[in-house]
């Protein structure tokens, strides 16, 4: 759990220097309030925090930058990923990333889809990676919500998966962080 808060702190420090938290946090209106509880879902990352060329990671002697783009929905594309399920899955894909020393890029949690943008090691296939998330919020969220074991499975066994270099992960990033996933 240490290592949790730390990754909190961490987004914390980042989002204060953010441009539009300043903003917001200058004029207190309600509106920009509730703007500013949804911008603090920090597992999304502010654009500050797109990785650069000068961000390659090293390991066992490997410099890297591996980064792949998920795209998956629900059996039958219910749209159940709503209300407590959304800050549910919102919690528990943070938390896988961390056990698995992942970085998430960028996560959207829309009422029937989930973009999810992450950086993995070299070792780590996106068919595992995808798994893991699958699984982990899968057997969660069906034990903590009974509703949701009307579904036969909580996730379909397809997915979408594009990997990304540095170059295109601010497009990959700016897309998911668009607002038109919401009012799907």
């Amino acid at each position: 759990m240490k290592t949790l808060d730390k990754y909190i702190i961490q987004k914390q420090i980042k989002l204060a220097k953010h441009p539009l938290f300043i903003q917001i946090t200058r004029e207190n209106s309600l509106k920009n309030i509730k703007l500013l509880a949804q911008y603090l879902s920090f597992w999304v990352m502010s654009f500050q925090d797109v990785i650069t060329q000068q961000d390659y990671k090293t390991h066992n002697h490997v410099k890297y930058l591996v980064n792949y783009h998920f795209v998956f929905i629900p059996k039958r594309r219910k749209r159940v990923l709503v209300g407590e399920v959304e800050t549910r899955i919102r919690q528990i894909f943070p938390e896988l990333a961390i056990e698995k020393n992942w970085d998430i890029l960028a996560l959207e949690v829309a009422p029937d889809h989930v973009h999810l943008f992450v950086s993995v090691k070299p070792t780590d296939t996106s068919h595992l990676v995808i798994k893991a998330f699958k699984g982990r919020s899968s057997y969660l969220l069906r034990k903590e919500f009974p509703a949701l074991l009307k579904l036969p499975s909580l996730w379909t066994s397809s997915y979408f998966v594009s990997t990304a270099g540095n170059i295109s992960s601010d497009a990959v990033t700016k897309y998911i962080e668009e607002p038109h996933h919401a009012s799907n």
